[in-house]
C-alpha cells in the first residue's frame, strides 16, 4: 500500500516524496509517519511527523486513492517565490491536481477531502529577493507557529467554493496572535460571500454581520483590487489597538479597549464608511460617515467626512495620548480645564503632511 501511494504521487507530481511508515489505525483510517515532499529545486516543501486520512478501501484495492478526511499534525510548510511576479514553489502541485475537462482514462489518484484538521503546524513564506523587516509584520517573510485549524470542505469546484472554517489559531513572529477565527466562505463564479465571521485576538473581538465581495467587473486577475467591490457590515465589536501593533508599532502601548461598529462599502480606492460608531472609555463617543479615496497611495489618500457627534473629555484625551506613548504624560492645565468638548461638522483633507486641506471647525461648546 505504501509503495502504491508513493509511486502514484511521484508520477503525478514528478518530485521526491518520502513516507517512513504507513499503517491502518482502524478499518478505514490510514496513518503516515515522517512524511516529506520536495520542491522541483530539491528544497523541502512539506515535512510532517504524522498525517492521517480516511481512505476508501474499495477504491484503494482498485489502485486508486480517495481521501475523504485528513488530519495533519506536527508539520512544517515552506512556501517561496523568487520575486513578486514568480510562481510559488508549489505551483507544480497546484497544476497537477487542477481539475481538467478531459480527464484521462485510468486515472489512479483522486482526492476528495471533506474535512481537514490541523494541529501544531508551522508555516513559512518568503519572497526571496525582498529584504527582511524587523519588529513589524513582513508580508514578504511570514513565520507562523502554533497553527491549529479545523475546516469543513463542502465544495471545491473550479467555479464555486463552500468552506466552513470552524477554527484557526496561530502566532506570527511579528507578535500578531489570532486566538480564534471562524467563518464560512462561499463563492459563486466571481462573487464571494463571507458568513459568520468572528475573530478573537488576545484582547479583541471582531464580528461581521455581512461581508460580500464582487469580482465581476474584471476578468484580469492581476487588477482585481482595481475593480473589486466590497460590502461589509461590522457588528458591535471590542478592539484593543495593541493587538495589531505588528502592523502599526505605534499602537503597542494602546491597551485600552475601543468599541466600534459600522458599514463599509465600495471599491478599494473609493471606500464609503457609513454609521461608524466608536466609543472609548466612559466619555468619548464618535458617530461619523466618510468617503476615503486612493487608499493604496498614502500621498494621495483623501478623506471627506461628516461627524454627526464627537464628545470627548480631557481625561479621555490624556488617556489616548498615554496609550500612544511608553512614558506617562499629562495634559497642560489649560487643556485639562476644557472638561468635556462636543463637536459636529465636516472634515476633509489629505493624510500626507505635504499637501492637505485645512479643517473647518464649527463653534466648540465646552462644559
Amino acid at each position: 500500500t505504501k509503495n502504491i501511494i508513493i509511486d502514484e504521487l511521484k508520477k503525478k507530481l514528478d518530485t521526491e516524496i518520502g513516507i517512513a511508515n504507513l499503517y491502518y489505525t482502524s478499518f478505514s483510517t490510514l496513518e503516515l509517519d515522517s512524511v516529506y515532499v520536495n520542491g522541483q529545486q530539491g528544497e523541502r516543501i512539506l515535512m510532517a511527523d504524522r498525517i492521517s486520512a480516511g481512505v476508501d478501501l474499495l477504491a484503494l484495492l482498485q489502485g486508486r486513492v480517495i481521501i475523504t478526511s485528513a488530519w495533519l499534525s506536527d508539520f512544517e510548510v515552506h512556501l517561496a517565490k523568487q520575486d513578486s511576479i514568480s510562481p510559488l514553489n508549489i505551483q507544480f502541485i497546484v497544476d497537477a491536481f487542477k481539475p481538467k475537462d478531459d480527464k484521462p482514462k485510468g486515472k489512479k489518484l483522486e482526492f476528495v477531502v471533506n474535512s481537514l484538521n490541523i494541529s501544531n503546524g508551522r508555516f513559512f513564506y518568503d519572497v526571496e529577493d525582498k529584504p527582511l523587516k524587523e519588529s513589524t509584520f513582513d508580508a514578504n517573510h511570514i513565520r507562523v507557529s502554533d497553527l491549529q485549524a479545523k475546516l469543513s470542505l463542502k465544495s471545491l469546484a473550479s467555479d464555486s467554493l463552500n468552506i466552513q472554517v470552524k477554527k484557526i489559531s496561530l502566532k506570527e513572529k511579528s507578535g500578531l496572535e489570532i486566538s480564534n477565527l471562524v467563518f464560512r466562505l462561499i463563492t459563486q463564479e466571481k462573487k464571494v460571500s463571507v458568513r459568520g465571521f468572528k475573530l478573537d485576538l488576545p484582547s479583541s473581538y471582531l464580528e461581521l454581520n455581512r461581508c460580500e465581495i464582487d469580482l465581476t467587473p474584471t476578468s484580469d486577475t492581476a487588477r482585481i483590487l482595481d475593480y473589486a467591490t466590497l460590502d461589509c457590515i461590522i457588528a458591535k465589536s471590542s478592539f484593543a489597538p495593541k493587538d495589531i501593533a505588528a502592523f502599526t508599532p505605534a499602537l503597542q502601548y494602546f491597551k485600552d479597549e475601543v468599541t466600534l461598529q459600522g458599514h463599509i462599502s465600495g471599491s478599494v480606492d473609493n471606500l464609503q464608511v457609513e454609521n461608524l460608531t466608536l466609543d472609548y472609555r466612559q466619555r468619548m463617543h464618535l458617530v461619523a460617515n466618510a468617503e476615503v479615496k486612493d487608499v493604496r497611495n498614502r500621498d494621495k489618500m483623501y478623506i471627506i467626512g461628516n461627524i454627526d457627534d464627537l464628545t470627548v473629555s480631557s481625561d479621555e484625551i490624556e488617556s489616548l495620548i498615554n496609550n500612544l506613548s511608553k512614558t506617562k504624560k499629562s495634559l497642560p492645565p489649560g487643556l485639562r480645564k476644557l472638561g468635556t468638548v462636543s463637536f459636529e461638522g465636516d472634515v476633509s483633507g489629505y493624510l500626507s503632511p505635504v499637501s492637505y486641506t485645512p479643517l473647518t471647525l464649527p463653534t466648540i461648546d465646552a462644559a
